[in-house]
């Protein structure tokens, strides 16, 4: 009943404006996405700018509309242009708000690390990171949280340790000038594999 009222609806909506019928939903959807902006707009920095935006994007539309290609092409440029404006704007909010998502989706790694190596090995693994870093020194450093990677899809190359993690140990693995030097590790469960 409800899916008939609005296959009827967007059906008068797309004749009223003389539209085929899919493009009444196009324009429903388009006004939504203009309402959210317009709601985001109530900002007191920078609400002006979006206003602005949207009824440039609603003038643009009809101005494209009516079959009006000088001052569609002029508007469309002063769209995109503001667009960018308003992207650069917004940068640090859209910024936060995906820092604030993934905080909110997953443990910080600070956390995982310290769950999977314990307090001693996340500190070894750290000081043997700042000092790599000091040194200039590159390294892969692969931390296996659930032991789901599969040991044949990696090289057969290098040396199998199973040792007990340590910064020395780790430092001694990526000094060129060692027989154990080797360009990354695996760690799991606080072992050097």
């Amino acid at each position: 009943m409800i899916s008939e009222h609005l296959a009827s609806t967007l059906r008068l909506g797309g004749l009223a404006l003389g539209l085929p019928t899919h493009a009444g939903l196009d324009v429903l959807l388009g006004l939504g996405v203009l309402g959210l902006v317009l709601v985001w707009g109530q900002d007191a920095r920078y609400g002006g700018l979006m206003r602005g935006w949207a009824l440039l994007t609603l003038l643009t539309t009809l101005v494209w509309r009516l079959n009006l290609a000088w001052t569609g092409l002029i508007l469309q440029t002063l769209l995109i242009g503001m667009t960018v404006v308003l992207a650069n704007l917004y940068v640090g909010r859209i910024r936060r708000w995906i820092e604030a998502q993934e905080r909110r989706l997953e443990p910080p790694l600070a956390v995982q690390a310290t769950v999977m190596l314990g307090p001693a090995g996340r500190d070894d693994l750290i000081e043997a990171v700042k000092e790599l870093s000091q040194r200039h020194i590159g390294a892969l450093i692969v931390l296996d949280w659930s032991s789901s990677l599969d040991e044949r899809l990696l090289p057969a190359a290098g040396v199998r340790l199973d040792a007990a993690l340590s910064t020395e140990l780790i430092l001694t693995i990526f000094q060129r000038a060692t027989p154990l030097h080797d360009g990354a590790i695996w760690i799991r469960d606080n072992r050097l594999l």
